[in-house]
């Protein structure tokens, strides 16, 4: 739904409040309740879509919460000064005065009304943004930093990115410790009420397209003996996948899945509902594939127990394999390097290595690190990246560094020495981690996926 004026007032007045980072005015504004946490009588008739007038009100209602009014309307305190309330009615009693899903622009000059001229309202936000993510935008991001360090994201939020974003904005200072640990406590907050955050138990996540079956017959009919090529498989897989998400649609569960990842929709939904589909063989070396028609909810068929007994068991085995030889090769990565220091500001090099931030590398990875361009020593920043996205530069690297026995700051980059490291080996181990963190995330399943590689990638 889109949201008329007074709804998006009242939107606006909560969060300026700061009510709604109550899990009261959550669950009141979002939910529907038994009772509510402020009740209020009046001779006066509400009507929803109105605003209400309640001159002499109990005052003890405050601006920006969530009242209910003769037990059959709901509303929002927009004002409680002068012992007078003055509320919008915005929903009957037993249906919540908000969806997350109800859409309505984020306009630059009501924002300004509500927070003053601070970095939230420099935001240019040209499409149409949710109820829930302006709720996420002011808890998690807005409140811990007084409007004054993030502007207003309106995509889909994935954990890793925002962390991402955050960690950033205290490295370069723009955000306090005491900041970066009240962002922390609202994310975590706002991430377990379940109420809100899981909405994933609807009719469509528990079924799929009633076509699919026909579908899968239909194409296993007309692919007869070409059902362990991996290449016939994926085109099943990609067919019955389209399918499985045109149903969904606009579902609630959808942004459930969407905020799992790919792997929602291409494993495990497939997997559930869809079909198995294509198994390597348990022999790694022989590049076969058993295929499995089936989805779990259709159940197993003998025909197909050793392929399945096959899979179980290769996940276990290369998952305790992988374990091991990532245990093995983080020690004698901590042998090697445990002695290496970060040990001065610059070396003195002139040496580099060529940079391909055109084809090979995504230059968002190398914030903070040390490039050279025209004789001139340049340190990679979120703001000057764009300048050199698409090029190909010299960069300063550990592997050209000269100092005698250690390495410095800019070859290493400007980032570790923001972050005060020095100790080079427990850096390291990172890369070993994530082997065996790949290996171990193998036992939950694969996906299929078919490259079209270009000529050079396989020549060079």
């Amino acid at each position: 739904m889109k949201l008329p004026d007074l709804y998006v007032q009242c939107l606006f007045t909560a969060a300026a409040s700061r009510e709604m980072i109550k899990r009261e005015w959550l669950l009141d504004a979002l939910t529907v309740m038994s009772d509510y946490s402020y009740n209020l009588s009046t001779t006066a008739k509400p009507e929803v879509g109105h605003v209400l007038q309640l001159p002499g009100a109990d005052p003890v209602a405050k601006k920006g919460q969530v009242v209910c009014i003769n037990k059959t309307h709901i509303g929002v305190v927009l004002d409680d000064e002068a012992m007078s309330l003055t509320i919008g009615v915005l929903s009957q009693v037993g249906q919540p005065p908000f969806d997350k899903n109800d859409e309505f622009h984020f306009d630059n000059s009501i924002a300004r009304k509500y927070f003053g001229d601070v970095e939230l309202v420099k935001s240019n936000i040209p499409d149409p943004t949710y109820v829930g993510r302006f709720i996420e935008n002011m808890i998690v991001l807005q409140y811990p930093t007084n409007y004054n360090v993030f502007q207003y994201d309106n995509t889909v939020w994935k954990f890793k990115a925002v962390m991402k974003k955050v960690t950033n904005a205290l490295i370069v200072k723009k955000l306090t410790v005491d900041q970066y640990r009240s962002f922390l406590d609202n994310f975590y907050y706002l991430n377990h009420m379940a109420e809100l955050s899981v909405p994933g138990l609807t009719a469509k996540s528990l079924m799929t397209d009633p076509r699919v079956k026909a579908v899968k017959e239909k194409f296993i009919k007309e692919h007869q003996g070409q059902l362990t090529d991996p290449y016939v498989i994926k085109q099943l897989e990609t067919e019955l996948g389209i399918m499985d998400r045109e149903f969904l649609g606009k579902d609630p569960s959808k942004i459930f899945f969407d905020g799992l990842g790919q792997k929602a929709y291409d494993l495990w939904r497939k997997k559930l509902l869809l079909m198995i589909g294509g198994i390597p063989a348990f022999d790694a070396s022989s590049g076969k594939y058993d295929f499995n028609p089936n989805s779990l909810m259709d159940g197993w068929s003998v025909e197909l127990l050793p392929s399945i007994a096959n899979e179980i068991r290769k996940g276990s085995y290369e998952r305790g394999r992988e374990t091991a030889k990532g245990g093995a090769e983080t020690k004698l990565v901590y042998r090697v390097f445990r002695d290496l220091i970060i040990e001065k500001d610059d070396c003195g090099t002139k040496r580099t290595i060529e940079a391909d931030f055109k084809k090979t590398f995504n230059i968002n990875d190398f914030i903070g690190r040390t490039i050279c361009v025209d004789g001139v020593d340049i340190v990679l920043t979120k703001e000057n990246a764009d300048r050199f996205a698409g090029r190909v530069v010299r960069l300063y690297s550990p592997m050209t560094c000269e100092c005698k026995n250690n390495l410095c700051y800019k070859c290493c980059g400007q980032r570790a020495k923001e972050l005060n490291v020095k100790l080079i080996g427990v850096q390291t181990v990172k890369i070993t981690s994530q082997f065996m963190m790949t290996s171990m995330k193998n036992m939950h399943g694969t996906v299929l996926q078919i490259i079209n590689p270009e000529l050079s990638d396989i020549l060079l």
